[in-house]
């Protein structure tokens, strides 16, 4: 059985015990280390690295002195990227918004503490072991000979700016050999009209989201679906920060939506979201099959699905994120005659979702975070208003 090595990371001596005793006695679990800070964490993670034995996951707390569990976050996702994190505290809970800070700065899970007064701590450290192999999993799945820097470094996303004519006009377009191409390169498939805009990120995937989609108008061309690895009852949580900082309507997606032109549609946590054709036009589904390089949602299922609707008539985009997720869907796209277009590396948390894309020689462009809004806008286009004639191009997608 391969062993999880695991760091707890807690200012309470009697959470810290609990956590080492119950893992010391779970297969499959060896507690590495025990820090009361962030401070001290990163040093053991630090000294960790240097000898070589690979910690695999940080249980970690959000409030704690000399460095907290966000400020630590930021360190993990910026140096040591390839480390799974699930947040264990007592703030965690739909409505917390320190909760979906930690998530949009890269933890893959957030588990609520139980309290005395609730009780219920064996559930919650069974549920805590669920999650820490799932996000080792995931982690598992982008190894060191993948598209990712042996040494990944912090990222910071350069400000997204308003699109202006001339910067949608003609914008540069780095190639997947890593060359500059020519202005020409990136629009020479404008012209084509498309139907939809499909999405996939992952860790620092959030704080990218919201860099390509503020910079999108409310009367969008085309309808966008969203696959964000995100733990479920936070998704809606995500919906709603997107709906109040973009332009766009976003919204958690309920099946059997009907897509309208200028919404997104935000995958449900522990659910995959596929499209399908629904009476003259398609429809929202979702299910709960089994999970994809360890994801539900996964990306590869709405790709591949918005592959087979929507044909070469579909737009696809993948932000920074772990693994491979969305790398099948995407080559279905490609055979289908749609267009991609991929985070880079420079900009991106970790290059691994956009990376195997854009090594697999399939992305038609790679462009760093804060141009991305400005090129899908130049590629699909914005509309005068939703009530013209015409319904479907404008009120919904038809078939």
């Amino acid at each position: 059985m391969t062993m999880i090595r695991v760091l707890i990371v807690d200012d309470s001596a009697v959470v810290r015990m609990i956590l080492r005793e119950h893992l010391e006695h779970t297969p499959g679990f060896q507690v590495i280390g025990i820090a009361r800070n962030g401070m001290d964490a990163l040093k053991a993670i630090e000294d960790d690295q240097a000898g070589g034995r690979r910690i695999d996951a940080v249980i970690l707390d959000d409030v704690m002195p000399v460095m907290t569990g966000k400020e630590l976050l930021k360190v993990i996702k910026g140096r040591f990227s390839r480390l799974a994190v699930v947040l264990f505290s007592a703030n965690v809970g739909e409505g917390a918004e320190g909760t979906l800070d930690a998530l949009f700065h890269g933890a893959d899970d957030a588990l609520k503490k139980p309290s005395q007064a609730t009780g219920g701590m064996d559930v919650t450290l069974r549920e805590l072991d669920d999650k820490l192999r799932a996000a080792v999993r995931r982690h598992a799945s982008f190894t060191p000979s993948g598209p990712a820097r042996p040494e990944p470094r912090a990222h910071r996303r350069p400000p997204p700016t308003r699109p202006r004519l001339a910067e949608v006009s003609a914008p540069t377009v780095a190639t997947p050999a890593g060359r500059t191409a020519s202005p020409v390169a990136g629009v020479a498939r404008r012209g084509k009209k498309y139907l939809a805009l499909v999405i996939g990120s992952s860790t620092g995937g959030p704080e990218a989201l919201t860099g390509a989609l503020e910079v999108l108008p409310a009367t969008l061309s085309v309808p966008v679906f969203v696959v964000q690895h995100m733990p479920a009852d936070f998704t809606a949580r995500l919906a709603e920060r997107l709906d109040r900082t973009c332009r766009l309507t976003v919204s958690e997606a309920r099946a059997g939506t009907r897509p309208r032109p200028g919404t997104v549609y935000i995958a449900p946590g522990d659910f995959h979201m596929t499209i399908r054709p629904s009476g003259a036009g398609f429809e929202i589904a979702l299910d709960q099959g089994p999970r994809v390089h360890s994801c539900r949602p996964a990306a590869d299922n709405l790709f591949l699905s918005a592959a087979a609707a929507f044909k070469s008539a579909l737009l696809c985009t993948v932000l920074t994120g772990m693994g491979s997720d969305g790398l099948d869907g995407a080559h279905a796209i490609k055979a289908a005659g749609g267009d991609i277009v991929v985070q880079d590396e420079d900009t991106s948390v970790v290059w691994g979702m956009p990376g195997y894309i854009a090594r697999a020689g399939i992305a038609d462009a790679i462009l760093p975070i804060g141009a991305i809004g400005n090129e899908l806008l130049a590629r699909v286009g914005a509309v005068q208003s939703f009530g013209r004639p015409r319904a479907a191009a404008t009120t919904e997608v038809a078939g």
